[in-house]
This record gives structure tokens, sequence and C-alpha cells, in this order.
């Protein structure tokens, strides 16, 4: 069974990956604006 903990585990991992990929998604518009690729 999926105890409550494990969810939040789940959960703490998600928003901290969501971070991240936010993160790189901002870093490669500013990439693009500046037309560094």
């Amino acid at each position: 069974m999926i105890m409550d903990n494990d969810i939040q585990l789940l959960t703490e991992e998600a928003n901290e990956l969501s971070h991240i990929l936010n993160r790189g998604n901002i870093v490669s518009a500013q990439v693009t604006k500046n037309g560094a690729l």
C-alpha cells in the first residue's frame, strides 16, 4: 500500500523537478533571445 509519507515524498520530489525544469526553460528562453543558439 502507498502510505501518506510516500505521497508527501513524491510530491516534494515532483516540486523540485518542476523547479529545475522551470529554471531550464527560463535559461533556454534567454539563450534563444540572445541568439546564442
